[in-house]
């Protein structure tokens, strides 16, 4: 059984036991470790495995990604890997790009967005998108965000969250359940 929810992975496959020590680690850090999920026998995928379908059996398989098993690759010079990076999220962002509905590109002041944004210019596809920073106006990010949003005519949004959550425990719990797979206590 293949899926993009460990709980529900675990529900079809009868294979419901959780993995507490993973869970830990999940709600510890706020990414998964390794290949854990939180469920016993249940494991993320590897990155760049693809689930070919072929009914009624499905088998996994492998698309090699610049970035991953840099030992087997053709070379490892830094040069050609940046090419290689850079044409490979130029292809993705530029699929996203031709999606009906416009994808949303969250953009702060670090560096990951900003290499977004500067692909999504270098291929003249950045007006495809919309971009949204979470935070204060005085946050650098939001700060920053907006800059880049006015000098390049971004469609931009700032989201401020309360601090303070007025939504009942049960309601909260709940959310955090599904949006962590069903890994709490």
């Amino acid at each position: 059984v293949v899926g993009t929810r460990a709980s529900l992975v675990a529900l079809a496959s009868g294979a419901a036991s959780k993995d507490l020590t993973h869970a830990a680690w999940l709600a510890a850090l706020g990414h998964w470790v390794g290949e854990s999920t939180g469920y016993g026998g249940i494991r993320v995928l590897a990155p760049g495995t693809t689930v070919v379908i072929d009914p009624p059996r499905a088998t996994l398989g492998r698309r090699d990604l610049p970035w991953t098993d840099l030992g087997s690759r053709p070379h490892t010079d830094p040069d050609g890997l940046y090419e290689e990076t850079i044409a490979e999220l130029t292809t993705t962002m530029q699929a996203l790009a031709a999606e009906p509905r416009r994808p949303v590109i969250g953009l702060t002041g670090g560096r990951d967005s900003r290499v977004l944004l500067a692909i999504a210019l270098a291929a003249n596809i950045e007006h495809r998108f919309d971009y949204l920073t979470v935070g204060p106006p005085n946050l650098p990010d939001v700060v920053v965000a907006s800059e880049l949003a006015d000098r390049f005519g971004l469609a931009h949004r700032v989201e401020f969250l309360e601090l303070l959550d007025t939504t009942p425990f049960a309601e909260r719990a709940t959310w955090f359940a599904r949006a962590t797979a069903g890994m709490v206590n």
